[in-house]
């Protein structure tokens, strides 16, 4: 039987991340969604048109921005349009979410029938996100996490001048062991959450290929989280 509307009743939301292959920078020669995995992208955008959900959530690699002189992004807004969504989009890095990680994600976000409230993806000035470890840092008379200038630099500097900490943060996590840098102070890490050493142990020391794998793909939880929760806030406006 073919999936309808009704079968599925009524859906808040759809979520997807279609493959980055041919899109990264990973991969210079990549066709973007003329490549066969990107182009998963069209058998999504198929899915919602027919299951038409409230809102949808896209993620991709930032490259998604410039890849074939913009003209594919260009394409995935209009897909958007055609199917009755407005949208806004941002790049997000997971190392401002509290997580020793450097990892830029583009987060699409689709409406239907209207244009999402600027405040999903954009805060105020001053408006924290509401992070336990970032809480955990402010409140030891630190600053939140603040990538330096450099996209080179492996550390963020976190605490008053004169008395800083150096925390190492991770290069971006892919689907393979070479090249990735995954070093991180793990007394600082311990110090904000009391887990942390051991799961630092665990994603440094006892991946499988498989667990790597997986990681690489995956969305940071705290980001999704974040957008999830803005979504249900100010969705109605």
């Amino acid at each position: 039987m073919a999936a309808s509307p009704e079968a599925y009743g009524r859906l808040d939301l759809i979520a997807f991340g279609f493959p980055c292959q041919d899109i990264s920078q990973a991969n210079p020669q990549g066709k973007g969604l003329a490549g066969k995995r990107s182009g998963v992208f069209f058998e999504c955008m198929r899915i919602v048109q027919l299951l038409r959900p409230r809102w949808i959530l896209i993620e991709n690699v930032p490259r998604l921005l410039t890849i074939n002189q913009g003209r594919d992004m260009a394409v995935v807004l209009h897909a958007l349009a055609e199917s009755g969504y407005g949208w806004a989009y941002r790049i997000l890095d997971s190392q401002d979410f509290g997580l020793p990680q450097r990892r830029k994600r583009l987060f699409i976000v689709g409406r239907f029938g209207g244009v999402p409230a600027p405040q999903i993806l954009f805060q105020q000035e001053g408006d924290c996100r509401d992070f336990t470890k970032v809480n955990a840092i402010q409140s030891a008379g630190g600053d939140l996490f603040a990538a330096e200038k450099s996209e080179t630099a492996d550390s963020c500097s976190c605490g008053k001048s004169g008395n800083e900490k150096r925390r190492i943060v991770s290069k971006t996590l892919n689907t393979s062991r070479r090249g990735a840098s995954y070093v991180w102070r793990e007394d600082y890490i311990a110090e904000i959450d009391g887990g942390g050493k051991r799961e630092t142990a665990r994603v440094s020391n006892g991946m499988d290929s498989g667990r790597f794998c997986v990681i690489g793909n995956a969305v940071s939880v705290p980001v999704a989280e974040w957008i999830g929760k803005r979504i249900m806030m100010f969705g109605d406006k």
